[in-house]
């Protein structure tokens, strides 16, 4: 299996302002980790679209949308070129729905990178909506890239990642500090921990020593983090254990964060596997860019 900083960044390419400002980060981002960019542009059925009446000639319609593509591609490795000259780019035009596409690459993948407006949710999203398809279908990481809302200042805005009881949020825990590190961001490790979970199904009808519960959650999220600590000795780290909504939490959290990593949790293969709940409510709700781990 390569290593991770071999394989590509994946960046969908639509032609829209959202998408170019989600390919300007790809590079720098490629540029700073010494990885390579794959820009991809899917075209659209034209002629379903358009009707059959709107041209009578099928390969002129054919060479216009290829036409169309190959300029959209241009324009953005054109703006890779200006912001990081010396990543290598490469440009793909498919016929592939772009998440059908970038689900066939992501095994060899190392992230895949689209755009987003964080105005009106998802319906904003840029790739005709695809994001959620496209986060469901890959196998590697998905930056939902978005704009930030917080203030802009000198100060380096942090990342923040959410993590759970789960057995994937190592992986999601050190996935944050690996960006990070390369971001040269703070880190905040954050879990939000509700009463089901902690205190367990059956303690309802208990006196239930609420001191203790949040010591309990303080040690566990301490004794997590002092696992990965000594790795990321480099990345400046702030824990945080909080009682409340996980969603709630990291949406407050993102209004002063560049980037909010969370668990894609996904619940099955069959029939479209599910984003979870906080996934979910991220990608609607967050103010500032939203990576999922699988």
């Amino acid at each position: 299996m390569p290593n991770l900083i071999e394989l590509p960044i994946y960046v969908g390419i639509d032609g829209s302002d959202t998408a170019l400002e989600a390919c300007k980060w790809a590079a720098q981002y490629a540029d700073s980790t010494s990885m390579s960019l794959i820009l991809v542009y899917a075209m659209p059925d034209a002629e379903r679209q358009l009707g059959t009446a709107a041209t009578p000639d099928e390969n002129l319609l054919s060479e216009e949308v290829h036409s169309v593509g190959r300029r959209v591609l241009a324009a953005a490795e054109s703006l890779v070129d200006a912001v990081a000259p010396s990543v290598n780019v490469e440009t793909v035009l498919t016929r592939a729905p772009i998440a059908s596409f970038l689900a066939s690459v992501s095994s060899n993948a190392s992230l895949v990178v689209v755009g987003s407006e964080a105005r009106h949710g998802l319906r904003d999203l840029v790739l005709g909506g695809e994001v959620i398809r496209i986060s469901n279908a890959v196998e590697c990481p998905v930056m939902v890239r978005r704009a930030l809302e917080a203030a802009q200042t000198d100060t380096v805005l942090p990342v923040v990642v959410g993590i759970d009881y789960s057995e994937t949020s190592r992986h999601v825990a050190t996935t944050a500090f690996e960006y990070a590190r390369a971001l040269h961001a703070p880190l905040v490790v954050t879990h939000a921990w509700q009463v089901g979970t902690a205190v367990g199904i059956g303690y309802g009808a208990c006196v239930i020593d609420w001191e203790k519960v949040r010591v309990d959650n303080e040690r566990w999220l301490h004794e997590f983090v002092e696992t990965l600590r000594e790795k990321f000795a480099d990345v400046r780290l702030t824990v945080q254990s909080v009682e409340g909504s996980p969603a709630r939490h990291l949406q407050h959290l993102s209004a002063k964060a560049q980037l909010v990593v969370v668990g894609s949790h996904k619940r099955s293969k069959i029939a479209g596997a599910v984003l979870g709940s906080v996934s979910q409510n991220m990608l609607h709700h967050s103010k500032c860019s939203v990576l999922l781990v699988h």
